[in-house]
């Protein structure tokens, strides 16, 4: 954890005993009164906390706000088959961590119906394990999550203009030859993996029907959080 982050909502408020940001404080840093540490407001300003009392049962801090604006996320759009609820934890947190600017979930061919109805989605885990990714990230941008139980309605969200990349097992271009060759300046991007079993060959028809050039990550299979992540890492780097 390497920025305390709030909702706005909660500044002033004392931090509990169970929180997360609380047990950091208390257990890993250690913090005594006067102590300083980096904070911020999710999606918003980035400040720093003075802890003013760390008591058994809670900790008092006062919040300052600094005057530099938070730099904005990169224009990835990550299209994920969604895997299970452990995996899909692991995969929003790492993905927020490195910086994506909005990550779309959705039913496919060939995973599970039951994933996306899991309670990792309805009781807002989803959204504890971005928070996690951003603190870890030193951000305080969390990226737009959305749940689409048809390929084609997650497709059917994107806003167009983007270069669209679809990583899979493939004799073409690899995506770094595609990265090097063919972004333009200013580029956003949308990329498509696959769940643990694949695309089928309709969702592949689909995709290239929607404008996706599939891509080569190598000759081996990967898992979808190995393929995503890694997905991920090229692009941001490429937009940098």
């Amino acid at each position: 954890m390497n920025l305390l982050l709030f909702e706005s909502e909660e500044i002033g408020n004392p931090l509990r005993r169970g929180d997360e940001r609380y047990e950091h404080i208390r257990t890993i840093l250690k913090s005594v009164p006067g102590d300083v540490l980096e904070a911020g407001i999710v999606n918003g300003p980035r400040g720093r906390v003075m802890i003013r009392e760390t008591g058994i049962d809670a900790i008092k801090y006062d919040f300052v706000p600094g005057e530099a604006e938070e730099p904005p996320l990169k224009g990835l759009t990550m299209i994920i088959g969604c895997p299970r609820p452990p995996t899909a934890r692991r995969l929003v947190k790492d993905l927020v961590t490195l910086g994506v600017g909005r990550l779309l979930f959705t039913d496919t061919d060939l995973n599970e119906k039951s994933y996306l109805q899991a309670k990792f989605w309805r009781d807002g885990l989803n959204e504890g394990a971005a928070r996690e990714g951003a603190m870890q990230g030193k951000s305080t941008r969390i990226p737009p999550m959305d749940r689409y139980f048809s390929l084609n309605r997650a497709l059917e969200s994107l806003p167009g203009g983007e270069t669209r990349l679809v990583p899979d097992l493939t004799d073409g271009p690899t995506l770094l030859q595609v990265l090097g060759s063919s972004l333009p300046e200013g580029a956003t991007v949308a990329a498509a993996v696959g769940p643990e079993r694949g695309w089928t060959d309709r969702e592949r028809e689909m995709l290239a029907s929607r404008g996706f050039l599939p891509v080569s990550l190598g000759p081996r299979v990967l898992r979808t959080e190995s393929a995503a992540v890694m997905t991920a890492g090229a692009i941001l780097m490429a937009l940098s």
